[in-house]
């Protein structure tokens, strides 16, 4: 899972790429966001977990990894089979 976040400014693009995510609820924004991110140990599927909160945008997110990647929109393809160009 990927969500896609604009930077108008200089016409780049960020994605937040989410590896074996678990939960996700409310809007992600970038305005005026406090996120908070924490890592537990999840005992029934013996991984790292990471939790992403936004308090101010009601957004909290649970995944098993989490990665950023930003650039132009071209060098990330059109689809996931070629979302990270070698």
């Amino acid at each position: 899972m990927a969500i896609k976040i604009s930077i108008k400014e200089n016409n780049k693009i960020a994605y937040l790429i989410l590896a074996n995510c678990h939960y996700i609820k409310g809007s992600f924004s970038i305005d005026n966001p406090t996120f908070s991110v924490s890592q537990y140990f999840n005992e029934i599927s013996l991984e790292n977990m990471y939790r992403i909160i936004d308090e101010n945008n009601n957004f909290e997110l649970i995944s098993g990894g989490i990665a950023l990647a930003q650039g132009m929109e071209s060098e990330f393809g059109e689809n996931f089979e070629n979302f990270l160009k070698k």
